[in-house]
């Protein structure tokens, strides 16, 4: 297994690749059906973590494509902390990490690369998914859950109008307590895979006194 690191947070190792170009044309589809059916308002485009919105579809659709393939040629020194998109459609919000959401823990002394479960990482697989949300809360700017009702409106949206696309779809609560939810889309391997080869995963470096981010290679 290569292990190198790459840049700000991130690794390389050999692990499951995935079709970029097709992974961000079925997230466009995607998006413009939520538009058509949960949109309101003004849909625009953004890179997390940064102000600037443009316009959906354009001229967002040419800035969000431009930012993943600068993002896969990690040419953004920045594309360690947030690799992702987000697509702004009123009352929805589509985050979209195309190039995986995955993040190992690697043990310097051992050499030891492991997955959130602490089982060792003989196969990363990166996989990309979107997370849909409410829009931003005016006041934090973070993004409201969504309400159960609406979240199966989506979940349903998917699997059922959109089967063809073979996508994974789950409901989940990302805040213990919370009633409010969240959907995650995932993209199969079998269906949106392009291979095995070296691939970039997020990682967390542990045993070098404590645990921290990689340098900058």
């Amino acid at each position: 297994m290569v292990k190198e690191t790459v840049g700000l947070g991130l690794i390389r190792v050999w692990g499951k690749r995935y079709d970029l170009p097709l992974l961000v044309e079925t997230t466009e589809f995607l998006v413009e059906q939520f538009r058509v059916y949960c949109g309101r308002g003004h849909p625009t485009v953004s890179l997390a973590g940064h102000p600037k919105k443009l316009d959906w579809p354009d001229p967002g659709r040419d800035h969000s494509r431009q930012a993943w393939q600068c993002y896969a040629a990690g040419a953004d020194g920045n594309s360690g902390v947030e690799r992702s998109v987000v697509y702004s459609l009123g009352p929805v919000t589509v985050t979209g990490y195309l190039l995986g959401s995955s993040h190992l823990a690697l043990y310097s002394r051992l050499s030891i690369l492991v997955d959130p479960a602490g089982a060792p990482a003989i196969l990363p697989d990166p996989e990309p998914c979107l997370c849909i949300l409410g829009a931003p809360n005016g006041e934090t700017g973070e993004h409201r859950l969504l309400l159960s009702d609406t979240a199966e409106v989506l979940e349903e949206l998917i699997l059922s109008r959109h089967k063809p696309l073979q996508l994974g779809v789950r409901i989940t609560n990302p805040i213990l307590d919370n009633r409010g939810t969240a959907v995650m889309v995932t993209f199969p391997h079998d269906v949106y895979g392009a291979g095995f080869g070296p691939v970039d995963v997020d990682c967390t470096l542990v045993g070098s006194g404590q645990a921290g981010r990689f340098p900058v290679a």
